[in-house]
């Protein structure tokens, strides 16, 4: 499976699972996202994650802002390689996520990242 960095140059060939706004997030600075095409250059799989706290003396973190396959294998891929490459890289101390996507958040909690907490108003 040949995952990649979901970049300027290729966002748009991941537009059917980042969606519009997700597409311009990964545009920005502190986004990141992985990608695996199909055997056919379909998009199979994205993996968007976003730096918080990366330019300041705090521990940096990682947002997990989607993790999209109808394949389980590569969403674990993903996840794989996130853990064994962008955190090293990017020197990510804390991953979490939040989403209103149930099959997700199992997903992203076995995996063993915990639910984004909000503070209440």
């Amino acid at each position: 499976m040949d995952i990649k960095e979901i970049s300027i140059d290729n966002v748009e060939d991941f537009l059917p699972l980042l969606g519009e706004d997700l597409a311009e997030d990964v545009k920005r600075v502190y986004y990141n996202g992985l990608g695996v095409m199909d055997g056919e250059g379909r998009p199979a799989g994205a993996f968007v994650y976003e730096l918080l706290n990366s330019e300041s003396e705090e521990d940096t973190k990682g947002r997990i802002r989607l993790v999209k396959s109808d394949n389980r294998e590569i969403s674990e891929s993903l996840e794989s390689y996130y853990r064994q490459s962008s955190v090293p890289e990017d020197e990510i101390v804390e991953s979490f996520f939040e989403t209103d996507k149930e099959e997700e958040a199992a997903f992203l909690e076995q995996a063993g990242f915990s639910r984004e907490k909000r503070e209440s108003t």
